[in-house]
């Protein structure tokens, strides 16, 4: 992964495009992913519990046909948490 310069700023706005994607029928939920994958090691434990926490309560909420994005959301999901788990082994 690529290293980035985060700082908590720069979390915080992150949080708030995963934030803004969610339920959004366009193309920013797979941008938004694709970018905090290509750094997820850069962002903190805490930025990613928080982004893990976000997608998991909108994914238990939404009906799965009725998001074009649901299968986006479910893949960044599964590897939030699998770069948390594997953080605290």
């Amino acid at each position: 992964m690529n290293q980035l310069d985060v700082n908590g700023e720069l979390e915080t706005i992150i949080g708030c495009a995963v934030r803004y994607g969610l339920g959004r029928q366009t193309h920013i939920p797979a941008y938004v992913t694709s970018y905090i994958m290509k750094h997820i090691d850069s962002f903190s434990m805490c930025a990613k519990i928080l982004m893990e926490r976000d997608v998991r309560f909108y994914l238990e909420d939404v009906v799965k046909e009725s998001d074009k994005n649901y299968h986006v959301w479910e893949d960044f999901l599964n590897k939030l948490q699998e770069n948390i788990k594997i953080f605290n082994l």
